[in-house]
């Protein structure tokens, strides 16, 4: 079970380090502050962030924009 739990620690480590996750993020919050700035469609039930103000479905914990927690 050590190993095992050893293993997964390591692909986590991986993945937190990996450049590319951290473009894919970037890419991820451009493409979102892009369709918020173009009208998209925000989801029926959504909440507003205290932090920046971005709708978010109410099933977020954290904002998608900025990343700060949301209060329920």
């Amino acid at each position: 079970m050590n190993a095992e739990a050893a293993l997964v620690f390591q692909e986590i480590e991986n993945l937190e380090s990996s450049a590319d996750l951290d473009a894919l993020i970037r890419r991820e919050i451009s493409a979102r502050k892009v369709r918020s700035k173009t009208g998209a469609t925000v989801p029926a039930a959504t909440i507003a962030c205290p932090s920046c103000g971005s709708r978010n479905p109410v099933s977020n914990k954290f904002c998608a924009d900025c990343g700060a927690r949301l209060k329920r």
